[in-house]
């Protein structure tokens, strides 16, 4: 999570960066004091642009109403948990239409920017792989199958990241 807050931080999109790792955060201190072994995978950031439209432009980063599992999921608070609240309320406690929170998962953080990155390019390196394994399972053909599937296989164990992966096939 501190990877993603960092990039956040340089992202023109972004307004502001909440995660309690970053040196700037007003809690970096108590937060250093009670958790020893890191910071955790949560964090939110506001948006300087509407936050439904760019969550809807994530493909590996899943909305979610709950942010509680392995994989990396994202949720706007103004559209979910604080949904019940009036506008003035929401905006007096910090919870703007364009705060988003997200959980960063066990995926590799820098598929998690490409996809990030999404929004102000129109796509991602990740996108590429994603789109191989949906052609893969959409073969009927087993012999293009084999084949697309070595292709995606080859990407594999140079790493986790998509952009790694893409970069050294040939």
């Amino acid at each position: 999570a501190i990877t993603i807050a960092q990039y956040l931080k340089t992202n023109s999109h972004i307004r502001h960066v909440y995660y309690p790792g970053l040196v700037d955060h007003p809690g970096h201190a108590i937060a250093r004091a009670q958790m020893p072994g890191g910071f955790g995978g949560m964090l939110s950031f506001e948006l300087n642009t509407d936050a439904h439209q760019f969550m809807s432009k994530l493909k590996l980063i899943k909305r979610a109403i709950s942010l509680g599992g392995v994989e990396s999921t994202i949720t706007s608070p103004a559209r979910t948990s604080h949904s019940k609240m009036s506008a003035s309320e929401r905006s007096s406690i910090g919870v703007t239409e364009n705060l988003v929170r997200l959980s960063v998962g066990i995926e590799d953080s820098n598929d998690l920017i490409d996809d990030i990155q999404q929004f102000r390019y129109g796509g991602g390196v990740a996108n590429s792989l994603h789109a191989i394994a949906a052609l893969v399972t959409s073969l009927h053909d087993e012999k293009n199958r084999v084949a697309v599937a070595g292709f995606y296989d080859k990407a594999k164990p140079i790493g986790n990241s998509a952009r790694q992966a893409v970069a050294a096939l040939p």
